[in-house]
């Protein structure tokens, strides 16, 4: 997958996959091999790194980036964090990345604020990642009228 570093993030472009005439379900890109179903369309896959995330009025300040998967399949966009257990969805790149931030927001508000026996150990071992990766949350200033 390619990876594109930015401030505060970017999207790669997506890799191209060209189809081989001898076997239609199977399609190269490079070195890379990409099988796809009779019935299925050709999917784009990249991957961006969020520095901060920007959502609600709020700055989360991270530690470390987050990787972020982008994929495009049948018309929708997808961004995922497997690390995270993220996975959102959009009509543009755009949509499915404000979804993501929207998630991780409230992961961030709902289980990495839960008190530790309250949470699964799945839930729990996402708290411990989301703690490590937080550095800190900044409220921007709202303007009164």
């Amino acid at each position: 997958m390619p990876v594109l570093e930015s401030i505060t993030e970017e999207f790669a472009p997506p890799v191209i996959y060209t189809q081989n005439t001898q076997s239609p379900n199977y399609w190269f890109s490079g070195s890379a091999e990409l099988f796809i179903g009779a019935a299925s369309n050709l999917s784009i896959q990249t991957e961006i790194i969020l520095r901060e995330v920007r959502v609600f009025g709020a700055v989360i300040r991270l530690n470390e980036p987050i990787q972020i998967a982008v994929f495009y399949e049948y018309g929708i966009w997808s961004c995922e964090s497997r690390a995270l257990s993220i996975l959102a969805f959009g009509s543009s790149q755009q949509e499915a990345l404000d979804s993501f931030r929207e998630d991780f927001s409230a992961m961030w508000d709902i289980i990495g604020q839960s008190p530790d026996d309250s949470l699964t150990p799945g839930a729990l071992e996402v708290k411990r990642t989301i703690h490590r990766i937080v550095r800190a949350v900044d409220v921007e200033p709202v303007e009164c009228r």
